[in-house]
C-alpha cells in the first residue's frame, strides 16, 4: 500500500458512495462481480487485459486529490486487492515496519494492492477506457513494486473475483476494493519493499491453519472464496503458557456483541457449576431499573455510560458485583458484561483475588450475523445498526481487554464446533 501522507498533486480514483449503495448495501465481499464491473467500468468480462469491453459510457468514477479524499466520506477511494496464485498455492506475507496499515503490522496477508492514482492514468485512454486502464496499470505497478513479479511476463490469468466493502473502521469507510486473482504462469516471488516481509507460497488448504492471524481483509477473502473447502477451526491462545486450572475460581469473559461471550458464560453456568454474574443486571439494579429485559439495548447502553461516568461510578459497579457474589455463594464465578478495564481493576483490588480474563475474538461480520440470528424480530438489524451498537462509547472499550487477556478464544467455526471447543477446553482446565 502507498504511504499514508499524500502529496498535493496526487489524485486517486473515487466512487460516490451513493452509487455503491444503489446496488444494495453490503459489508464484506460480494462475488456477483459482473454487476459491479458492468455498472462502474462498462466491462462485461471478468478477465482483465485486452478483453475489456469499453463500449459503455461510464461516469461514476472521478479523480480527486488524495488530501481531499481523506476527508471525504461521501466518496470511497478505489483500491485494488490482488491475490496471487500459482496452481493451488497463494502468496502470503506479513506487514513490515514501513506499512501505513499500522493495525496490521506483523499480521499475515494474502492481498497486494493500493490506490488507483494518477500515476496509472494514460493520455491515450479516455472515458470508460481511462478508468479500466488505470485499474489494470495499478495492478501491474503494485505487484511489481511489492513482489518483483512482472505481470505482463508472468500472467496466466488476471480475473476480477469480487468487490470488498468494509465499514467497520474509518479506513474502510473511505475505501472500496476491487479484488482480483492473478494466476501466474511460473512460480516466482521476490521481496522488493519493506512494507511486506517474507513473501512465500502457501497451499490454499493451509490458509485455515492460521486464520486468526490474518489481517481482516485477508480473512474476508479466505472465508468468501475458500471457506466452503476449508475447515476453519476455533483456536485458544494462552498468554505465556497461562493455565486456567491454577486460576479458575473467578473468570471474566469479554467480547463484542455476537462474539459468543454469553454462550461461554452459560456453558460455564450450566455444565461447570459457575455462578453467572450478569454485570448489566447489577448495573441496572444500581440505577433503579426493575427489569432490563424490557429495555432497548440503546437505553441500557446510555444508562451504563451514565453510571460509570458518574462520581465513583466504577467503584459503585465493582461494589455491586461484590455484593451480588456475597448473596450468591459458590466456588466459582463467571462475570459477564463488564466493559471497562477500570471497573475490572477496582474489582480485582477489592476482591484481592486473581481474575482470569478470557477474550472472545470473532470476525466482526460473523458477530453481526450471529447477533441478527439470535434476535426474534421481523426486521433484523443491518450491519450499520450493529456498528452503531458496538461503537457506542460504553461498548467500544471492550477491546481494551484484549492486550491484558490471559486467554484469547478465536471463535471461527460454527456454534456447535465453538461449544465443543469450549467444553473440551474447560473439562481439561477447571478443577
Amino acid at each position: 500500500m502507498q504511504n499514508a501522507t499524500p502529496s498535493i498533486e496526487e489524485q486517486v480514483l473515487v466512487i460516490p458512495k451513493r452509487e455503491i449503495d444503489k446496488l444494495g448495501y453490503f459489508h464484506g465481499i460480494r462475488t456477483d462481480r459482473k454487476i459491479f464491473l458492468n455498472r462502474f467500468f462498462g466491462i462485461n468480462s471478468e478477465t482483465l487485459g485486452l478483453g475489456f469491453n469499453l463500449d459503455s459510457e461510464v461516469t461514476r468514477f472521478k479523480w480527486m486529490n488524495r488530501s481531499d479524499a481523506e476527508k471525504d466520506f461521501q466518496h470511497k477511494q478505489l483500491v485494488v486487492y490482488v491475490l496471487i496464485m500459482y496452481k493451488n498455492e497463494i502468496i502470503r506475507f506479513s506487514r513490515g515496519e514501513e506499512t501505513s496499515l499500522r493495525d496490521n503490522l506483523g499480521k499475515y496477508s494474502i492481498g497486494i494492492g493500493g490506490h488507483v492514482d494518477n500515476k496509472d492514468q494514460d493520455a491515450f485512454h479516455k472515458g470508460a477506457n481511462a478508468f479500466a486502464y488505470a485499474c489494470l496499470q495499478c495492478v501491474k505497478r503494485e505487484v511489481l513494486e511489492e513482489t518483483g513479479i512482472n505481470v505482463d511476463k508472468n500472467q496466466k490469468n488476471l480475473t476480477a473475483i469480487g468487490f470488498l466493502n468494509d465499514d467497520s473502521v474509518k479506513q474502510g469507510l473511505q475505501h472500496v476494493a476491487l479484488v482480483l486473482l492473478l494466476e501466474l504462469s511460473t512460480r516466482e516471488v521476490y521481496q522488493t519493499e519493506n512494507q511486506i516481509v517474507k513473501p512465500h507460497f502457501v497451499p490454499v488448504e493451509k490458509l485455515a491453519d492460521d486464520f486468526s492471524y490474518y489481517e481482516y481483509w485477508s480473512q474476508l477473502c479466505i472465508q468468501a472464496f475458500w471457506g466452503r473447502k476449508l475447515r476453519i477451526e476455533n483456536q485458544i491462545v494462552r498468554v505465556q503458557n497461562f493455565e486456567l486450572k491454577h486460576q479458575s475460581s473467578i473468570i471474566l469473559i469479554v467480547g463484542f456483541i455476537g462474539s459468543g461471550k454469553s454462550v461461554a458464560c452459560k456453558l460455564l453456568e450450566k455444565e461447570f457449576g459457575y455462578v453467572h454474574v450478569r454485570c448489566s443486571k447489577i448495573m441496572a439494579d444500581i440505577i433503579g431499573y426493575e427489569s432490563i429485559e424490557s429495555l432497548e439495548r440503546r437505553s441500557l447502553q446510555e444508562a451504563g455510560y451514565k453510571l460509570v461516568h458518574s462520581e465513583n461510578g466504577h467503584d459503585r459497579l465493582a461494589q455491586g458485583i461484590i455484593e451480588f457474589m456475597s448473596r450468591n455463594p459458590g466456588k466459582h464465578y463467571v462475570l459477564d458484561g463488564l466493559r471497562y478495564v477500570e471497573t475490572f481493576s477496582i474489582l480485582a483490588r477489592k476482591l484481592n483475588k486473581p481474575i482470569t480474563i478470557i477474550y472472545v475474538d470473532k470476525l466482526i461480520e460473523n458477530c453481526w450475523r450471529h447477533h441478527s440470528d439470535s434476535i426474534h424480530i421481523n426486521v433484523k438489524p443491518t450491519f450499520n445498526d450493529y456498528l452503531t451498537m458496538i461503537y457506542h462509547p460504553v461498548e467500544k472499550h471492550i477491546q481494551d481487554f484484549r492486550p491484558i487477556a490471559n486467554i484469547v478464544i478465536h471463535n471461527n467455526g460454527s456454534l456447535n464446533s465453538y461449544l465443543s471447543t469450549l467444553r473440551e477446553f474447560f473439562k481439561k482446565e477447571i478443577n
